[in-house]
């Protein structure tokens, strides 16, 4: 299996916003061209992430218990004030922003067969999706979600919006109320949407941690993941995984280090 692997973020500069990995992006660019960030983040969020975002001089809001419940609350606050409210999964702005990540991907590497990306709301694999099906059209590109917050992997496959509940370490791929712009974008764009369980997203931060030297948090491992499990149908393919996100807490990462390898490097399984 021919591997390249591309490790972005998202960046967007608005005024209100929710999650991690994307609030930091907010943060950052709001704090560039000196705009107020309001990230609101559900109770219990990951102290790493919730960190970063504080230092770039946003103002977090933690309430809810999951992120659809800060969601609303974050819909509430904006239009008490009068802020604009990023949804990235119905925002077609941000999904254009993803969609640079695919089209780095498109431009630098050629025949490319397939595509895995990480699937929380679903933003940036539509987004890698356009860009790279633009110009690489027989390019097959997988969503990975994780078993454990699966909402946006089975609404695709019911091709109906599905609720389930958020039981999972890989908090960079939870949803459990489906945006239904992003549904509608990977129905058109995204060829598959998979899941893997939490215990496969460990072995494959783990991997890369010790092989290629790439730290990520569990969510952004989830591309290896997913390709692991399907190796023996992509060998000889030249097949792209998209990593995202680096903030592991310490102790998810200490328990990834620690459990069992992906595979045994001595070849002997």
């Amino acid at each position: 299996m021919d591997v390249a692997s591309l490790y972005g973020e998202l960046e967007c500069a608005r005024d209100l916003e929710i999650r991690g990995n994307h609030g930091q992006g907010v943060a950052y660019a709001a704090r560039a061209v000196g705009s107020a960030a309001h990230v609101f983040l559900p109770r219990g969020a990951n102290p790493v992430k919730r960190r970063m975002i504080e230092a770039l001089g946003a103002a977090i809001h933690e309430v809810g218990a999951d992120i659809d419940e800060a969601k609303a609350a974050a819909q509430r606050f904006a239009a008490s004030r009068g802020l604009l409210f990023v949804d990235d999964g119905e925002s077609l702005d941000v999904m254009e922003g993803a969609g640079t990540v695919g089209l780095e991907v498109a431009e630098r590497l050629r025949e490319i067969d397939a595509l895995f990306v990480p699937m929380g709301s679903g933003t940036l694999a539509v987004g890698c999706a356009v860009a790279l099906r633009g110009l690489q059209p027989r390019a097959r590109v997988v969503a990975v979600q994780s078993s454990g917050a699966p909402a946006m992997a089975e609404s695709f496959h019911a091709h109906q919006a599905v609720e389930r509940p958020i039981d999972t370490v890989a908090d960079g791929l939870v949803c459990r109320v489906p945006a239904r712009l992003a549904l509608e974008g990977l129905w058109t764009w995204v060829d598959d949407a998979v899941t893997v369980p939490d215990p496969a997203l460990l072995q494959a931060l783990r991997a890369l941690v010790e092989h290629a030297h790439v730290l990520v948090e569990p969510a952004g491992a989830a591309a290896l993941a997913a390709a692991w499990v399907r190796r023996a149908d992509l060998r000889g393919r030249r097949v792209v995984l998209v990593l995202t996100g680096a903030n592991a807490m310490p102790s998810v990462l200490a328990a990834a280090l620690s459990g069992p390898p992906l595979f045994d490097p001595e070849g002997r399984a």
